[in-house]
């Protein structure tokens, strides 16, 4: 997971390889159960400018061009849901990993990025800056 990303956007990540994981098996039904309120939310916005969203419409197309039904479920947590240790250890794994394996970077998580660089640079001005005085 790259560093300067949202949660919701890489929760949107983690559906977009699921549904280029279904485009590449054979099975016809898949259930992509999630967490995130938000990342589902989030793709019912058709008019967004995110380019997980595009990524995540064509994989949904392909699909439904492979006569593959995909199904995406919310539910409060995985608690429960069998197999959740082994999501629970991948996803500590890629948030702690030092690769990248995403080439795009989101404009929103640019901006938040940026905002936070220059906050940054301003408060350690600043705080030069009194204590001078």
């Amino acid at each position: 997971m790259h560093n300067n990303w949202t949660i919701s956007n890489a929760e949107l990540y983690a559906i977009l390889e699921a549904l280029k994981f279904i485009n590449k098996s054979n099975q016809r039904n898949y259930t992509i159960i999630t967490d995130s309120m938000n990342a589902l939310c989030d793709i019912q916005n058709i008019y967004s400018c995110n380019p997980i969203y595009k990524d995540i419409y064509q994989e949904l197309q392909h699909a439904a061009k492979g006569n593959k039904h995909v199904v995406l479920i919310w539910v409060p947590s995985h608690i429960g849901v069998h197999g959740n240790e082994v999501v629970d250890r991948l996803a500590h794994e890629a948030a702690t990993s030092d690769q990248v394996h995403l080439n795009k970077i989101v404009p929103s998580d640019v901006k938040l990025c940026l905002k936070n660089v220059v906050s940054c640079a301003w408060q350690n001005k600043w705080s030069q800056c009194s204590e001078k005085k």
